[in-house]
């Protein structure tokens, strides 16, 4: 069931929206049709972008996402023990009919959802409950006995919102992430530069969990 954004700052909108939930519950319903026991029907795939090094896909009823994880090597200090993770969050304006009315506040559901992508892989970031242990290694992405490492670069793009746009954005990272592979790398001895090799085997990332996102509301008349 999709809430408009405005609904919490428009108070008037609120009540209209109270007397319509009302209503439909009272009928054994809610307002899309569904019964309140019954969930969303949900859809993941992955692996299915030739030009990522990760791909995943989900979809919830009539709300879905796609991201896309690129990898890239990045030369640091030999201090340095890590590789980098970043991540973008994106709703095109034809995502949603509010999206295109401008009733969606892009900037702040997207800034939550990097934010909360953020903390599975760093956790600390906002301390969110259940994410004290990293989804992966960062050490993981470190080449062995070289100052270079892998950079991971996600990009989520909402294709389809009509509410639960955290758990469909979570769920397509997620589901890139476990088809996330590395190239092959071979150290040239004479500069201390790894090279791809495009013909060796791929590895993937060990995940320490499999985490999902659901959002529930609490309805008390």
């Amino acid at each position: 069931m999709a809430v408009d954004n405005t609904i919490i700052a428009n108070p008037l909108k609120l009540l209209k929206y109270t007397e319509v939930l009302e209503y439909s519950l009272k009928g054994g319903l809610r307002p899309d049709g569904r019964t309140p026991g019954e969930a969303r029907e949900a859809a993941i795939s992955s692996g299915f972008i030739g030009t990522a090094n990760g791909s995943g896909c989900m979809k919830l009823d009539r709300t879905s996402a796609v991201c896309g994880i690129k990898v890239e090597l990045s030369k640091v200090p030999l201090s340095y023990t890590k590789g980098n993770f970043s991540c973008k969050v994106q709703f095109p304006a034809v995502c949603s009919v509010n999206s295109r009315k401008g009733q969606i506040q892009q900037t702040d559901i997207c800034n939550s959802i990097e934010l909360l992508i953020s903390e599975l892989i760093e956790p600390g970031i906002i301390n969110l409950p259940g994410t004290e242990k990293p989804l992966i290694k960062l050490e993981d992405l470190r080449i062995l006995d070289t100052n270079w490492v892998w950079n991971l670069d996600a990009n989520v793009l909402c294709t389809s919102y009509d509410g639960n746009a955290t758990d469909v954005c979570i769920g397509a990272f997620v589901a890139a992430l476990k088809s996330l592979e590395l190239p092959a790398v071979v150290v040239n001895k004479d500069d201390g530069k790894p090279l791809i090799d495009e013909n060796g085997p791929r590895t993937g990332l060990a995940l320490n969990s499999h985490p999902f996102s659901t959002t529930f509301a609490l309805y008390d008349q």
